[in-house]
């Protein structure tokens, strides 16, 4: 068991590696070009998160509730793990809006610059009206924005309040909001509870590595993912505070709580 673990670990951080490769002679583009090089840039994401679920034998469901409307919008949805990343990418290619402390964790950090991601500074709130300003731009050129409002990921006891400033850009732009819930359902064959869940939620102080160890010791990995119908800004006044309460409500409506 562990040297299968092993194997699967080395052969992970090689597809990690080989995504380096591959994106480090876009980076320049992304000072030069950065909607255009970041729209392929999500779909090389795209292409490696589907690879690596199928890596880790993960079987996906999806609900999708949203009829035929496929424009772009601003994607909201709850956070347990980095995991997540790679199920939402896998679906809907997307920029996705991560922490400066994400930017700092090593290796993850890297993961992400070259990935295309904006990176909010969630630990002082001087810079938000650019941030803002910046996640307007990306959504005016095109590209599908996520971020995730709970501001961190979290140990799956439940959906945590989101917080609302990131919503202004969906209003500033007209664009309307996505929300999308994710539940991981089993673990080789066995419900996540408590007792399991750090197998695959990552939070807090966890450390990347390790982590990314334990993860590649599963055998199988189940996943639901509902994507709900688009929130328009109109539908809630253009007011951000009712439009995050909006996505509250619709997500954490159809989240199993891992403390259940």
């Amino acid at each position: 068991m562990i040297l299968i673990q092993a194997v699967k670990y080395i052969a992970a951080v090689s597809i990690i590696a080989s995504y380096f490769i591959v994106t480090i002679p876009l980076y320049p583009l992304i000072l030069l070009f950065p909607f255009r090089t970041r729209m392929l840039i999500n779909l090389l994401v795209s292409l490696y998160s589907k690879l690596l679920l199928v890596f880790l034998r993960t079987k996906l469901t999806v609900k999708d509730l949203r009829g035929e409307d496929r424009e772009k919008a601003l994607i909201v949805c709850n956070h347990l793990s980095y995991i997540d990343i790679l199920i939402l990418s896998s679906k809907i290619p997307t920029c996705f809006i991560t922490s400066q402390e994400i930017k700092e964790t090593p290796i993850l950090g890297q993961i992400c610059t070259l990935a295309g991601c904006l990176f909010v500074e969630r630990r002082s709130r001087k810079n938000i009206l650019n941030e803002i300003k910046e996640i307007e731009v990306a959504l005016k050129n095109n590209l599908n924005v996520l971020f995730f409002p709970e501001a961190k990921s979290t140990n799956g006891d439940k959906v945590q309040p989101f917080k609302r400033s990131l919503f202004q850009a969906a209003i500033n732009t007209g664009h309307a909001v996505l929300p999308l819930t994710l539940n991981y359902k089993a673990l080789d064959g066995h419900p996540i509870t408590q007792e399991n869940r750090d197998l695959i939620c990552w939070y807090d102080d966890m450390e990347f590595a390790p982590h990314l160890w334990e993860v590649c010791g599963l055998r199988s990995l189940e996943v639901e993912l509902t994507i709900h119908p688009k929130i328009s800004t109109q539908e809630t006044e253009d007011d951000s505070a009712k439009l995050r309460d909006r996505s509250f409500e619709l997500i954490s409506g159809t989240y199993k709580n891992l403390a259940d």
